[in-house]
């Protein structure tokens, strides 16, 4: 039977009363267990516990049942499919800045050695069924091919059959391990962006947002990205006895329902496309440079489902125990005491919160992150296109990060934060310092970074030759007419240094001097990736190779165009340098983009 086409299946599964979810002493209770069902505009979804993994507790010592929603029962071949009820981790698809399919996939790697070790004893990993996952779901090849937990493609998120009947039904929330994974997460029980599989090899990623919308290969976000949650999916064998029969349904127990109101909800087919008015004139359409991101859009729900087969059940399989869903002791209510309590001290005073990093996610995109401030309810984002008036709110928020969208392109914009404490009297922190954030296209940010010429001119050196400057101090706008001569690796007093807070590293000579242009560039808060491959290299990168930094001004096929100090040793300024790949092997890439 084929998994996208199953049909609407009522089973009876009695199970003890010993089991976490009975009541009534000593009184067998009884599960329904359906597929999803659509009534009245909600969605409701069985859910079943099966495995333990962190999600109470932050630091991921401490192991809490797994909940499942039952997206398909198949009581005649034996089995069922689950998804997580909600984000269990977050990590990167892929390490690596490439094209990947699911079967090459760092993810699909750590989903069945590392997770699958850890979440699952012996006997509950018996009990997934292994399959071939690709663009659809099959037993063709080897068992070397076979995945036993996998992601859910973005034709199984516009299924109806697996209850997903409009974005709320895709909505899935952080635990507060999850929360702790990244400082880029949304707070616990809030909804965040979840992978989905890439069903042919991509450099961009196929995801859902956090309002439940697919975003597919849109160039926006990157398989590299390490800030999407992880929501897997497994196939469970329910037991040859059936449930219906009183099977053991694969060792799982049950967890209740789940339901999302989608009445009001439609699929979108595409993004809108504007009219122009009588007056305007049409450009002609033109493809995006590889430099560009091309225009995001939603894909229209599918009207063929995938097809999914499974291997023959064998004929003897272990029996599996089912798991109790905790283990931990109620906590008795504590006795009330006579003696009379004092209350809490009222919160009078919350700290400024600091932004972290502002980040250029597309052309029209800005993220921002701040630091957490104790005691806070929330936070206020203010935001202006002036850098000293004008600010107005633009967010209330529980969360650390905020994305800003639909900027106007080539142009700054300026943000500030404050904390609040609503408990009682609402008071609000100090603001934080104004961040400038700008939407520059490639064009418009290499023209910036070459106007820095007048600044730092060709030939001259950066140093402080002929000045005393105290200890530590900022040399980075200095530079002089004489050359810096210093041996080897050796920094010599008059060499030019400068900090970056965006890395928190004080770097010399080469290493400062396109740190501090980076600055310039993209702010002090810009947030800075690494990555080591050539075909990701942009204007404004900083290229680490052979012990020499230099900032990237221009890219050819097979070569950069450079700006640098210290090539020749002497602190000497260069702009213009052509470098080859060739000459590149083995460096490193920093991207503040």
């Amino acid at each position: 039977m084929a998994l996208g086409l199953a049909l609407l299946v009522t089973v009876q599964l009695t199970f003890p009363s010993a089991l976490p979810w009975a009541v009534g002493g000593g009184v067998a209770q009884e599960a329904s267990f359906e597929n999803p069902r659509l009534e009245d505009g909600v969605v409701t979804w069985d859910c079943v516990y099966f495995g333990n993994y962190p999600q109470e507790d932050e630091a991921g010592i401490e192991m809490d049942p797994i909940k499942w929603r039952i997206l398909s029962i198949h009581e005649d071949e034996g089995y069922a499919l689950l998804l997580a009820d909600g984000n269990l981790d977050a990590r990167a698809y892929h390490g690596d800045a490439e094209e990947v399919s699911w079967e090459d996939s760092d993810m699909r790697q750590w989903l069945n050695g590392e997770f699958l070790q850890r979440a699952f004893s012996e006997s509950e990993q018996d009990a997934i069924r292994r399959i071939v996952v690709g663009e659809g779901y099959s037993l063709a090849g080897g068992e070397e091919d076979a995945d036993q937990l996998f992601l859910l493609s973005a034709d199984d998120a516009a299924n109806e059959s697996y209850g997903f009947f409009g974005p709320s039904a895709l909505v899935s929330r952080n635990t507060a391990y999850v929360e702790g994974r990244s400082i880029d997460m949304y707070a616990a029980g809030e909804a965040d962006w979840w992978w989905l599989r890439n069903v042919t090899p991509s450099e961009s990623a196929t995801y859902v947002v956090e309002d439940g919308y697919v975003v597919e290969s849109d160039g926006l976000i990157r398989v590299y990205d390490d800030f999407i949650a992880v929501r897997p999916a497994l196939v469970l064998d329910i037991g040859s006895a059936g449930p219906s029969d009183g099977g053991s349904f694969g060792g799982a127990s049950y967890a209740g329902t789940v339901s999302e109101d989608v009445e009001a909800e439609v699929w979108p087919s595409a993004m809108p496309t504007a009219t122009p008015s009588p007056t305007e004139t049409v450009a002609t359409t033109t493809t995006p440079s590889p430099t560009e991101n091309p225009v995001l859009t939603f894909r229209p729900r599918p009207t063929d489902r995938p097809i999914l087969t499974f291997r023959p059940r064998p004929t003897e399989k272990p029996m599996v125990t089912p798991k109790p869903r905790s283990t931990k002791t109620p906590t008795a209510t504590p006795i009330p005491s006579l003696t009379p309590t004092h209350a809490q001290p009222r919160i009078t005073h919350l700290s400024s919160p600091k932004v972290l990093s502002t980040r250029r996610l597309a052309a029209r995109s800005i993220k921002l992150r701040w630091s957490k401030v104790a005691n806070a309810s929330g936070y206020e984002v203010y935001m202006s296109d002036k850098p000293g008036k004008g600010f107005k709110k633009v967010l209330t928020t529980k969360n650390q990060s905020f994305i800003r969208k639909k900027l106007s392109k080539n142009k700054a914009y300026y943000f500030k934060v404050r904390a609040y404490n609503n408990k009682g009297r609402k008071i609000v922190s100090a603001f934080s310092d104004v961040v400038r954030a700008e939407n520059l296209s490639t064009q418009r940010l290499q023209n910036k970074i070459v106007s820095y010429r007048r600044k730092y001119p060709h030939g001259k050196y950066w140093n402080h030759v002929g000045r005393r400057l105290p200890q530590n101090a900022d040399s980075s706008n200095y530079v002089s007419n004489r050359p810096c001569f210093h041996a080897g690796r050796l920094i010599s007093s008059t060499c030019n240094r400068y900090y970056c807070t965006a890395s928190n590293t004080i770097g010399y000579q080469c290493w400062g001097y396109v740190d501090k242009l980076a600055d310039m560039a993209f702010g002090k808060n810009s947030r800075i990736r690494k990555h080591r491959s050539f075909a990701k290299v942009k204007v404004g990168d900083h290229v680490r190779y052979q012990g020499h930094s230099i900032m990237v001004i221009g890219k050819g096929r097979g070569f950069v165009v450079a700006t640098e100090v210290n090539y020749g040793n002497t602190c000497q300024i260069r702009w213009g340098r052509t470098v080859p790949k060739s000459e590149l092997s083995g460096a490193a890439y920093y991207t503040r983009y």
